[in-house]
């Protein structure tokens, strides 16, 4: 990634995680294998996916596409965070909510 060696400062990567899209162990340790290539990163924080926004897609009659997949869980996404560990045992991971 060609911008990261613009930046002076600390980078914090925030992933939001979300069932049947990026909560299992091969994105997982793809996330962690293209970070590595990254300077500058202070930390990692997964986000925990939430439907907060439901409501408001309703009201305005726009398709929410992930209504119907279920809230983060806590132990999964804590699963998460050991997997990147495992594979960058040096990171800076945190979960949201922890």
């Amino acid at each position: 990634m060609k911008v990261d060696a613009e930046f002076a400062e600390d980078i914090h990567i925030r992933i939001p995680v979300i069932p049947t899209v990026n909560m299992n162990e091969k994105n997982m340790k793809d996330t962690i294998k293209f970070l590595s290539n990254l300077k500058h990163i202070k930390d990692i924080e997964l986000l925990p996916y939430h439907r907060l926004g439901l409501e408001t897609y309703e009201r305005l009659g726009k398709v929410y596409e992930l209504k119907d997949v279920e809230i983060s869980d806590m132990e999964m996404l804590k699963k998460m965070a050991e997997i990147i560990r495992a594979e960058d045992p040096e990171a800076a991971v945190k979960v949201k909510g922890e």
